[in-house]
């Protein structure tokens, strides 16, 4: 006999057989940290909640200003909570990126977008 309680299977003898998860929430505080030639360097907070489970990638996406698609920006998995993504973007165009956190149950929904921001290198002085 199985039983259900708070999202967890039990067995009749009190054993966990399976454990039910939930895709984790949105990150927080996206932000960009400098813009390079071709590409940007980002860092955000990881979600308050993980779904239950690890949070195994983050999946970046751009769009150009304005723009009404989102485009994956890296195939990398991305495991900790920054990126620094060094090529795919097109110098003196503007964009929007967003970030979404990935468990064993999916992707969750995307941080809310970064200010529009457009793609230079930056000179150190």
């Amino acid at each position: 006999m199985h039983s259900t309680l708070t999202g967890h299977e039990y067995s009749s003898c009190g054993h966990v057989t399976h454990v039910a998860t939930e895709k984790p929430g949105k990150p927080l505080s996206l932000e960009i940290v400098k813009t390079l030639k071709g590409g940007v360097s980002l860092r955000w907070k990881a979600p308050t909640s993980d779904g239950g489970a690890d949070i195994t990638n983050y999946v970046l996406e751009h769009r150009i200003e304005s723009g009404i698609k989102w485009v994956r920006a890296t195939d990398d998995k991305i495991a900790g909570t920054s990126y620094t993504l060094q090529k795919g973007l097109k110098d003196d165009m503007v964009y929007e990126f967003r970030v979404s956190a990935e468990n064993r149950a999916g992707v969750g929904p995307a941080s809310d977008p970064t200010q529009p921001t457009k793609i230079v290198e930056q000179i150190s002085t």
